[in-house]
């Protein structure tokens, strides 16, 4: 890969990027994403505009899923009454590998880090997934930038 950052996570948004792949082997949590922003102070980034990439690869060093979570909702009818709750539901880690392949080509909600914890989540047609990764040091790698600007 011709780019590569270390620990800079928060120099990207991943809101509306697109899953290609994610998986969690060897003490690693790695993913694939499309439509990712790279923002201006991103330590790669020599222009002073947010730019685009795709083929990102994302690794988080020794990582470890600590909490995946299938995300309840309400449902309402017109007359704004309750008609239907469904709770937060825990995903067993026997399973963790099934849904993460289902995943591919789903959009990205969020992907924030707090302290050691970094945290994404993903939109489904039916289901919002909630994963929570535990890990040392995140890394950043693609190949080319794309300009995302409108004139």
């Amino acid at each position: 890969m011709k780019y590569k950052t270390i620990d800079e996570l928060g120099h990207f948004r991943f809101e509306k990027a697109i899953v290609c792949e994610l998986t969690q082997m060897n003490g690693y949590f790695h993913g694939i994403f499309d439509a990712v922003t790279i923002l201006p102070e991103n330590t790669t980034n020599r222009d002073l505009f947010e730019m685009g990439a795709n083929d990102l690869h994302f690794t988080i060093e020794d990582g470890k899923i600590s909490s995946f979570i299938k995300e309840g909702y309400r449902r309402y009818d017109a007359n704004e009454v309750l008609v239907e709750e469904i709770p937060d539901e825990d995903v067993a880690p026997e399973d963790y590998n099934d849904i993460l392949k289902s995943l591919r080509e789903e959009e990205v909600i969020s992907f924030v880090q707090e302290g050691d914890d970094y945290i994404l989540s993903v939109d489904t047609m039916y289901h919002v997934y909630c994963i929570h990764i535990t890990g040392v040091h995140d890394k950043e790698e693609w190949d080319r930038y794309i300009n995302i600007r409108e004139n």
